[in-house]
């Protein structure tokens, strides 16, 4: 059986070889290992459409052991490490599929630190993964809370700011493709932020357009 956490998580195409119940049980075993009953992990997703799916999967598998998922909607995922490496997390999970097709979709998971986990900690993960009915429940008092948590990408958009106001770039123009994706959630206004006249294209997402004749795989336009 090929391994599932390829260079940068677990990628396939959504609802066909990449199915919910594998989130599912992704966020029991990232629950399991990572975090513990009363703690939190953070998830974010990127502007595909089924991108709320595998949101609420993860973190109904979370929520299964004890464990409180902060759900952070649309953010990049420099954010999603940002705040999984700066609040009271124990782990996150990004669903994003990067620059791939917009039919397909990721989960990543990072440590509490915001950093890619170790091989062997993914392999770990990947066994919990195939045994998650082993892992057992908690009572109906212990389960954890799915959060809404749209406002952690304030805090975000404040540090990068701040970075970006220490930057003086009156007089450079910028063109910024952002694909469709969710780093136009704050992208465009950071770069404003150092004085960069800032001229944005592929910015309105409708959850099927991501990547589409646009991005790193199709700079055609951009140029």
């Amino acid at each position: 059986m090929p391994r599932l956490f390829g260079t940068d998580g677990i990628r396939g195409i959504a609802n066909v070889d990449l199915k919910p119940t594998l989130a599912y049980a992704l966020g029991r075993a990232t629950a399991h290992r990572l975090a513990g009953p009363g703690q939190s992990i953070v998830v974010g997703q990127d502007t595909r459409r089924s991108g709320d799916m595998f949101v609420a999967a993860i973190a109904a598998g979370a929520t299964s052991l004890g464990v409180d998922v902060h759900m952070t909607g649309v953010v990049p995922t420099p954010a999603l490490a940002f705040l999984a490496g700066t609040g009271h997390f124990a782990a996150g999970v990004m669903v994003s599929a990067s620059h791939n097709p917009a039919d397909d979709n990721g989960l990543k998971v990072l440590d509490q630190s915001g950093l890619k986990l170790d091989d062997a900690i993914e392999d770990e993960l990947e066994q919990l993964i195939w045994r998650t009915e082993e892992l057992g429940g908690v009572g109906n008092a212990g389960i954890g809370r799915a959060l809404i948590a749209v406002d952690l990408l304030e805090r975000y958009r404040e540090h990068r700011l701040g970075l970006a106001g220490s930057i003086e770039a009156a007089g450079l123009r910028v063109v910024l493709d952002c694909a469709n994706g969710s780093g136009g959630i704050v992208g465009p206004e950071i770069l404003a932020a150092t004085g960069a006249s800032v001229e944005v294209i592929f910015n309105d997402p409708d959850g099927i357009n991501i990547n589409v004749a646009c991005g790193a795989t199709a700079p055609a336009a951009l140029a």
